[in-house]
């Protein structure tokens, strides 16, 4: 199946030796990010997260957010990333637009949590360690670390995978659903021509919150 649960599992199962994510902080195999990935999911169904419900998350680049975003692959639950860079009553409207249940939110940004429009997330939300103030927010690091890993839920091919939201340069941003099979296909249609094999590392540089980001 065109699915991107699938897509993990070959790598865990075929490439998990190999190294997954290079980081300034961190580096991880594929075998050791799946570790994590299927913990995060744990996280998830703990906080309510079922296959079909949205999660939001306001993160810039790290190893962190892209391991949300595949724990919700791995869930059948349904990752939405937020362009950090807009102002909170376009960020409020997206998560209440997307409908989403929980938030996870980059330390850098919990004064986000402060302002009048974000607030009602603030005693629920979920920091995603990294430099910002001190909280009392529940750490996800913390609870993957207590977390035990799941067999998550399968999805279907039309199902939906993640859900991105436009620049809303034509007036409010737009949520646009890509399912699996999208995603999936997006990534097929991008190896043969660009050559990509096994051995390859590449730099990370599109915004995760952008669907250019797919193409990783």
């Amino acid at each position: 199946m065109l699915i991107m649960r699938s897509a993990l599992e070959r790598a865990e199962r075929l490439f998990g030796e190999n190294t997954a994510i290079i980081d300034a902080e961190a580096r991880f195999t594929w075998a050791e990010h799946l570790d994590r990935v299927k913990r995060l999911a744990g996280v998830l169904q703990e906080n309510g997260i079922e296959k079909g419900d949205r999660f939001g998350i306001i993160c810039r680049n790290t190893w962190r957010h892209c391991e949300l975003i595949h724990a919700g692959y791995w869930n059948g639950s349904v990752p939405v990333p937020v362009n950090y860079r807009l102002a909170p009553p376009e960020i409020r409207y997206i998560l209440e637009d997307a409908q989403t249940s929980k938030l996870f939110i980059e330390g850098a940004f919990l004064d986000l949590l402060k302002t009048g429009e974000l607030v009602g997330w603030s005693a629920d939300a979920v920091c995603i360690p990294g430099e910002g103030p001190t909280t009392e927010l529940r750490s996800s690091d913390d609870l993957i670390s207590t977390a035990t890993p799941v067999e998550g839920n399968e999805s279907g091919e039309e199902e939906d995978a993640i859900l991105l939201y436009t620049g809303g340069t034509t007036g409010r941003s737009k949520g646009v659903r890509l399912s699996h099979r999208n995603v999936f296909s997006n990534g097929q249609q991008c190896t043969a021509p660009m050559k990509i094999n096994a051995g390859d590392v590449y730099l990370h540089v599109a915004p995760m919150f952008h669907s250019a980001d797919l193409l990783g």
